[in-house]
């Protein structure tokens, strides 16, 4: 999750891809970003300058999020001590 959301920082701070740091990020988050590719019409948007918004990472923060609170909701229900009626 912390690649994810390096992505899309680095992104929306317009970070020198021709770095070594921000390349590895870029390059090791893609394939968990790439699933939420194409989800909108629209896949980055620029509001200022060289920022960039990417639509997808932003997608797959929020996705993985929900999935992990449901896996562990999931995981708390088998945790969940029976009651004595």
């Amino acid at each position: 999750m912390l690649r994810r959301n390096a992505h899309f920082l680095l992104l929306a701070l317009a970070a020198n891809a021709g770095n070594a740091l921000v390349d590895f990020i870029y390059n090791t988050s893609e394939p968990f970003v790439s699933v939420f590719q194409g989800v909108f019409n629209f896949e980055h948007f620029s509001p200022v300058g060289q920022s960039e918004i990417d639509v997808a990472a932003l997608v797959a923060i929020v996705g993985y999020a929900l999935l992990a609170a449901l896996i562990f909701a999931i995981l708390r229900l088998g945790d969940r001590e029976p009651t004595n009626s």
